[in-house]
């Protein structure tokens, strides 16, 4: 099922993200008296599908206090794209009605008035960990056990990917600003307690390996 609704505030928040360079901002979302968590993903052109194929937002809602209890929407700035209203009024607890989708209505205005209006920097514990939580599922990583690593330089023409720059934000805070426009460094990250590195050592390697890298450029030129 596809709805129709004026969710253009979700385009300014895509714009701000960006300008920021962070793909994920978490926000609280209140419905119907419950109390939920979002994290809403901007889609990319190499994410999009033959079904997301103009989505802006990929929306990951989660339950308080149960994080790992999900719903997943795609939104552009007109619609919420193909989702199964069964399953959408199941996790809203939302009870059928036999006069039709009336309720629809009353979502999207939720989705708009909660929209963040700016993208600010947040301490808020709760949606720190919903940051963490919901990047670490995205790459992969246990959130519950998630250290500094490596700092290392990807091979041409790679990139790195936004959500592990965007942990990494987190958990390097002051090499990601310094190399935040080198977009082919990536930050490495183990579930291993004993090989953490602190974020001094993992930027000196860093430098090491840069050098014997450009060294050993200069010799086979």
């Amino acid at each position: 099922m596809i709805y129709k609704c004026d969710l253009s505030c979700y385009k300014v928040l895509r714009e701000k993200m960006h300008q920021l360079q962070i793909n994920m901002y978490p926000f609280k979302f209140n419905y119907r008296g419950n109390k939920f968590f979002v994290a809403a993903y901007s889609i990319s052109k190499n994410e999009r599908t033959e079904l997301t194929q103009y989505a802006l937002f990929h929306l990951i809602f989660m339950k308080q206090g149960k994080l790992d209890d999900t719903y997943e929407l795609y939104i552009n700035s007109r619609e919420i794209m193909d989702f199964n209203l069964t399953e959408l009024r199941k996790y809203f607890g939302i009870e059928f009605d036999s006069k039709g989708i009336s309720f629809l209505n009353a979502f999207c205005r939720a989705l708009i008035t909660q929209c963040p209006p700016n993208i600010e920097p947040f301490e808020d514990e709760e949606l720190l960990k919903v940051e963490k939580y919901s990047l670490c599922n995205k790459l992969g990583v246990d959130p519950d056990h998630c250290y500094r690593l490596a700092i290392m330089r990807l091979p041409q023409p790679n990139k790195r990917n936004p959500n592990r720059y965007q942990l990494a934000l987190r958990l390097f805070p002051n090499a990601s600003k310094q190399y935040k426009n080198a977009v082919d460094v990536t930050y490495r990250f183990t579930s291993n307690p004993d090989e953490e590195v602190s974020e001094e050592i993992a930027i000196e390697r860093f430098i090491k390996n840069e050098r014997k890298r450009k060294s050993k450029h200069r010799n086979e030129l």
